[in-house]
């Protein structure tokens, strides 16, 4: 194997390769560059699908977020109406329970005769 010097230096290996040798290397290397091509625009697009799915998910979120945030305050507003009508309730049973006789309204209130 001899080893020469090109026209700009580097060190190549002369007279050393069977024939047909280079055009498969050659091959092999425009082939492995075209792999390597696909495989990069692959990565590319399922960047993108990626990215666009996570900003679609993204909103979503928000958007889901924002409903229970809408929806606790609808439970707290229906729970503060539940509290005022459970103090009504009691007003009104004390105020029931004042007025009359416990003895004969109150068994008649609870289905008691």
């Amino acid at each position: 194997m001899a080893r020469d010097r090109d026209a700009e230096g580097s060190n190549v290996l002369r007279g050393t390769s069977p024939p047909g040798v280079d055009d498969q290397l050659n091959a092999a290397g425009s082939k492995i560059m075209s792999m390597l091509q696909q495989a990069s625009s692959l990565t590319e697009s399922r960047t993108r699908s990626a990215s666009e799915n996570a900003e679609r998910l993204s909103q979503q979120l928000s958007v889901a977020r924002s409903r229970i945030g809408d929806l606790e305050a609808e439970i707290k507003y229906y729970q503060d109406r539940v509290d005022r009508a459970e103090q009504w309730l009691h007003r009104i049973y004390t105020e029931i329970e004042a007025r009359f006789p416990a003895s004969h309204t109150g068994a008649t209130l609870l289905g008691r005769h």
